[in-house]
């Protein structure tokens, strides 16, 4: 352009259209921002919010210093410009001494003072707007966005923390799912997947934490959220949480404890080890005997049987070296003798035993027979029932007193489980009520015990499904 004072003033144009454009997108960035952070639910999505407001304040605030930066420039050349046309070329006068004629005299440093003072107004808007999206931010400490989130209190130096709302109730149960392509993940009681099916295999949740194994091999644990807690490659065999603890089996087959954070609780391990029950874990040493530790590690009934099982109602059930069976306390005493050919744990007061000579019997917790050996086979009590087989083989109910509920039937009976029982005949799994009715017909290959409402069953072709209690297929 040939022409300087036009291109000055086209500068000072462009100059003042680009801020007069910065000016109200400053302000209303401001009011979105507030806007954004009222309906933001998380301190992740507020973060988010603060940290976009932070960019575009900036960006404005360069658009405002290059439109005054612009429009300076374009004054001065307009200014100079003008100053050459009115003071003109220097004359010589009589005495030999330069002049200039008559106009406005040169104000050399008026332009570029206002040039430097509104640069450093400007850089100031552009602090300020970069001050407050971080003072925002440090009023509003970000917190674990799965965890927690901070809300509001009337004081407001000490803000309350509170679990964040998770996708859906996790004190609702939880059932392992496997999927067409074979991973595991969860689903809730209406057969809606909640946690993703990602795992090679998963386990039933117990006290909150659930035992998973991912695609690289590692064992670990998720919450009811899906969150994983840990994982460790360390570790060939987890078992789920009881009493606050969890037995694993190392690479080099032994056993040891880990609490919820994943470490290990005892320096010594066990060629086998059990879960928690009673504030007892049995375990077996390097000699094959049986015995049980405290929560501090250490043994309290030494290693001394040929077998033994974890503690039920105050008794634990072992066998000697003769084979024979009977039950001890907690402090490693015998309580009962071991005299029998087989037994079972005790349940509602009641235990399950063999005779050496007649069959199965019933026993309280001194050892006295209760209910007479006239069964060729017996269960546990469960929901005041207990399994019994007649001499031909068929399967009833009895209750406490020893009188048949539910008549002997041809089927083969396991125990109750939430008033269900599971049945199988010409094999194929269903369910009866206490009432002996058969409610749920004899038509899976597979089924387990009901579970929180539901019960996990397997169809002809090896597909997983879901029943409620009426046989409705959930999932």
């Amino acid at each position: 352009m040939k022409n300087p004072r036009k291109k000055g003033k086209n500068l000072i144009v462009m100059g003042i259209l680009l801020m007069l454009f910065s000016v109200p997108n400053f302000f209303f960035a401001s009011q979105k921002d507030e806007e954004a952070e009222k309906i933001s639910h998380t301190n992740i999505e507020r973060a988010a919010v603060r940290a976009d407001s932070a960019k575009f304040h900036r960006t404005i605030a360069i658009a405002l210093v290059a439109g005054g930066v612009i429009a300076l420039i374009g004054g001065i050349i307009v200014k100079s410009k003008r100053n050459s046309e009115k003071t003109g070329p220097s004359v010589s006068t009589e005495n030999g001494q330069e002049t200039v004629p008559s106009g406005k005299p040169k104000r050399r440093w008026f332009w570029p003072l206002i040039a430097v003072g509104t640069i450093i107004v400007l850089v100031l808007i552009w602090a300020l707007a970069g001050k407050d999206s971080r003072s925002q931010s440090d009023d509003n400490p970000i917190v674990d966005p799965i965890d927690t989130t901070l809300v509001e209190n009337k004081d407001p130096e000490e803000p309350v923390v509170i679990p964040e709302e998770p996708p859906f109730d996790i004190n609702q149960p939880l059932y392992p799912w496997k999927d067409a392509n074979g991973k595991w993940g969860y689903i809730d009681n209406t057969g809606q997947v909640v946690i993703p099916c990602q795992w090679i295999w998963a386990f039933d949740y117990h006290e909150g934490m659930a035992a998973v194994k991912d695609s690289h091999g590692k064992l670990g644990y998720i919450d009811k959220t899906g969150k994983i807690l840990f994982l460790s490659d360390q570790w060939v065999e987890t078992n789920g949480f009881y009493e606050g603890l969890a037995c694993v089996r190392y690479a080099n087959e032994e056993w040891g404890f880990i609490d919820k954070t994943g470490n290990p609780m005892f320096l010594k391990t066990w060629e086998y080890a059990d879960s928690f029950h009673e504030g007892l874990a049995l375990v077996k040493d390097n000699n094959g005997k049986y015995g049980f530790i405290d929560k501090t590690g250490n043994v309290v009934i030494p290693c001394q049987w040929k077998y033994a099982y974890r503690f039920s109602e105050g008794l634990a059930r072992v066998e000697d070296s003769n084979g024979n069976y009977g039950f001890i306390g907690n402090s490693g005493q015998v309580v009962i003798p071991c005299q029998w050919r087989n037994a079972d744990d005790f349940s509602e007061g009641l235990a399950t035993v063999e005779d050496l000579e007649y069959g199965y019997c019933f026993i309280d917790k001194m050892g006295k027979v209760v209910l007479p050996n006239k069964w060729r086979s017996a269960g546990a009590f469960k929901e005041g029932l207990a399994k019994v087989m007649s001499d031909d083989s068929k399967d009833g109910f009895i209750d406490n007193t020893g009188y048949l509920v539910i008549p002997y039937q041809s089927y083969i009976a396991w125990g109750f489980s939430e008033g269900m029982a599971r049945v199988m005949n010409n094999g194929k799994y269903g369910y009866i009520d206490k009432s002996g009715t058969l409610v749920v017909p004899c038509q899976w290959d597979y089924a387990k015990d009901f579970n929180e409402g539901l019960a996990c069953v397997e169809d002809g072709n090896n597909h997983m499904h879901y029943i409620d209690k009426t046989g409705r297929i959930v999932k």
